[in-house]
C-alpha cells in the first residue's frame, strides 16, 4: 500500500506510488531479474488508476530501474538509479510542498545583503532593498541536483540560521517566524550556461546550457518576502500541468 509519511494530502497519487516503488526498490524487496506486479495488480495494491500505475512505471523506466515490454511485463533491471532523469511536477503549492520535502537543502550561513542595480533586476525588486542571502545545494538522495541562493526580506524577519532548513519549505518557515501567509508563487525559467564551479559540481562541462527557475514568493498584500534562483544539471527536467478552467 502506498506510503504518506511526510508527503502534502493531496499530493498526486501518481507521485506516491513511484516513491513507494522506488523504496521497494532501492531495498531490494523487487530483486533484479524478477517480474514486477502487472498493472492490474498494483492498481488493486495500492487503490490507484491505471493512467497512476503508467506514469508511476515510467518515471522508473527513465531512471533505468526496470525494463517494460508491451506483452512481456516490467521486469527488474537494477536498484539503483542509472543516468537518472530529475523530473519534478510543480503545479500547485501541494506539489511545491512535496518538491521540498522530497529533497534536501544544505545552506550556508548567510549574509545581509542590499541589491544593486544588477541584482536587482536579476531578482525583480526595487534596488537598496536589504535581504538575507543564502546559498545552497539541492540534493535527491545523495546526488546533487539544484544550486539555489535564497533571499529573505530582511525588514520582515530576523537572521535565520541555516539549521532552521531543510526539508520543509522556506515560506513555512517564514509563515511561523514572520506571520506572513504566502497567496502565490511566480516563476521565471530562463536557459543559462554552467559556470566552472557549477559544473564541477554536477560533474558535467563548463558551458553546458542548463536550466534556471527564478521563484518569487508573494503575501497576502501582494509584496515579494522570498526570492529563489537555482541553477539545475542538465537532466532536470520541469513539469508543469496546465489546469483547465470550466
Amino acid at each position: 500500500m502506498i506510503s504518506s509519511d511526510t508527503l502534502p494530502a493531496n499530493a498526486s497519487r501518481h507521485e506516491m506510488l513511484y516513491r513507494t516503488l522506488r523504496k521497494a526498490l532501492e531495498g531490494n524487496l523487487y530483486k533484479i531479474g524478477e517480474m514486477m506486479p502487472t498493472e492490474t495488480c498494483l492498481c488493486t495494491e495500492h487503490q490507484v488508476s491505471r493512467y497512476a500505475v503508467r506514469e508511476a512505471l515510467k518515471r522508473l523506466e527513465d531512471e533505468g530501474f526496470i525494463r517494460r515490454r508491451r506483452g512481456s511485463g516490467t521486469r527488474v533491471i537494477s536498484n539503483k538509479r542509472k543516468n537518472p532523469v530529475f523530473r519534478h511536477a510543480i503545479g500547485s503549492r501541494s506539489e511545491l510542498e512535496l518538491f521540498a520535502r522530497g529533497t534536501r537543502i544544505e545552506f550556508d550561513e548567510g549574509t545581509l545583503l542590499e541589491t544593486d542595480g544588477k541584482l536587482a533586476r536579476l531578482l525583480g525588486c526595487d534596488e537598496l532593498r536589504r535581504w538575507y542571502c543564502f546559498k545552497g545545494i539541492r540534493y535527491d538522495h545523495d546526488t546533487p541536483f539544484g544550486i539555489t541562493t535564497m533571499y529573505l526580506d530582511a525588514n520582515r524577519v530576523g537572521q535565520p540560521g541555516a539549521e532552521d532548513f531543510g526539508h520543509e519549505p522556506v515560506y513555512r518557515w517564514m509563515e511561523r517566524h514572520a506571520g506572513l501567509r504566502l497567496s502565490g508563487v511566480s516563476q521565471d525559467v530562463t536557459a543559462v550556461a554552467l559556470t566552472k564551479d557549477q559544473a564541477d559540481l554536477f560533474g558535467e562541462a563548463a558551458g553546458t546550457p542548463a536550466l534556471q527557475i527564478i521563484r518569487r514568493y508573494f503575501d497576502e498584500q501582494n509584496m515579494v518576502f522570498e526570492i529563489a534562483v537555482t541553477v539545475h544539471r542538465t537532466n532536470f527536467v520541469h513539469n508543469m500541468r496546465i489546469r483547465h478552467d470550466p
